[in-house]
């Protein structure tokens, strides 16, 4: 017997086209080589530092800002095209057969693939670009380095998963994965340019972890507890807003 979660998860990774998906890894892959390439970075950890890093910069600078976007949209994206496709005419009322909660751990676990997967993906491309000949190996080395290598990733992955579940919100409560798809590009553009405290979008950013505190384990701590939090809040908002999808 075929389990109920495995069909909801089948249905939202075969919905996923192939048009879409290498359209998304080519433009994903290509902005982390770019990132690497005009990083002034020496070492391994350094390069991979200025790649899962945030927006970089004080002010509002276009082309660092695309990068921006596109690194922090690419997997929120996949999963706004997958949900769109699954809960379509087709497979709806497939859809309506399961519990709410059903459906609901099904999409957070998805999201939690393709997040790790995209995060995994940037871990690789800096490996493949390091193995290049006559890369030095030699590198400055800083207070919190270590912190940073280890959380910077774990910020960001937070970050975009709290988002990706703004996006289910926003598309169950709206029926509408473009209003939830712009609404998440302009609270990160927001980010881009003003400063505001613990605001979430943007969070996993080195200059706004540390901008409060200059100890490094606090600042990371803080960061991630934000996030957390922000995460278990749309955790429960997912709850109403599939039932309320559901049982219209």
């Amino acid at each position: 017997m075929v389990k109920k979660y495995a069909v909801i998860r089948w249905t939202l990774f075969t919905s996923i086209s192939t048009k879409h998906t290498l359209a998304c890894l080519g433009i994903f892959s290509m902005t982390c080589i770019l990132t690497i390439f005009t990083s002034p970075s020496i070492t391994y950890l350094d390069r991979l530092t200025s790649l899962v890093d945030g927006y970089r910069l004080g002010g509002f600078n276009f082309p660092e800002f695309l990068r921006y976007i596109i690194l922090r949209l690419t997997p929120i994206y996949l999963v706004a095209c997958s949900l769109s496709m699954s809960i379509g005419q087709d497979s709806y009322f497939r859809v309506r057969l399961y519990k709410c909660s059903v459906w609901r751990r099904s999409l957070e676990y998805f999201a939690l693939l393709i997040n790790l997967f995209f995060i995994v993906l940037q871990f690789a491309v800096v490996s493949l670009f390091y193995m290049v000949p006559n890369q030095s190996a030699n590198g400055v080395a800083y207070s919190g380095y270590g912190l940073t290598i280890l959380f910077l990733p774990i910020t960001t992955f937070l970050e975009i998963y709290m988002a990706t579940l703004f996006f289910f919100n926003v598309f169950f409560f709206s029926k509408n994965s473009l209003l939830g798809f712009l609404l998440i590009f302009f609270l990160y553009l927001i980010s881009s340019i003003s400063n505001i405290p613990f605001y979430p979008f943007g969070l996993s950013t080195l200059g706004k972890i540390l901008y409060y505190s200059p100890d490094w384990a606090s600042s990371f701590i803080s960061t991630i507890m934000v996030l957390f939090s922000m995460i278990l809040v749309q955790h429960f908002l997912l709850k109403v807003s599939i039932k309320k999808f559901l049982l219209r």
